[in-house]
């Protein structure tokens, strides 16, 4: 599935909001929201480090 650009970061979201809504422990979704909130400014990114980065911070928040 491709999706166009600047429109993978949504995709991403709502799947994170959907991981979210999962989770059982308050503390593990707090967790989540913070480190998805510290990457919200990085999912505009320009570059190929920076969207690394991104999608690095999206995987952290879901372990």
């Amino acid at each position: 599935m491709s999706l166009a650009p600047g429109r993978w970061w949504i995709a991403s979201l709502v799947a994170l909001l959907c991981l979210t809504l999962v989770e059982f422990s308050a503390y593990r979704r707090l967790v989540v929201v913070l480190i998805a909130c510290a990457a919200l400014p990085v999912l505009f990114a320009r570059t190929r480090h920076q969207l690394w980065v991104s999608r690095l911070c999206w995987g952290v928040a879901v372990m």
